[in-house]
């Protein structure tokens, strides 16, 4: 396995996808809000949705994958 450090460029660029990724693996284990707080960065969620649209997407996706979700 390889380790390296990232330039801080690059390192900045993928930084708002890890947060990301941090926020939704907190809200899942166990469910909590962060798993909507996940998606309200995402450009194209604050382009179509307002924040009180989001929960309803949210809910629907957490329903159909249910059966892999430790909750």
């Amino acid at each position: 396995m390889w380790v390296v450090t990232l330039p801080p460029q690059l390192a900045a660029l993928i930084q708002p996808n890890v947060n990301v990724q941090a926020l939704t693996v907190e809200g899942l284990l166990p469910a909590d809000a962060h798993v909507y707080h996940a998606t309200m960065p995402d450009p194209h969620t604050g382009a179509e949705l307002n924040l009180d649209q989001i929960e309803a997407p949210v809910d629907e996706l957490l329903d159909a994958h249910r059966v892999w979700l430790p909750f």
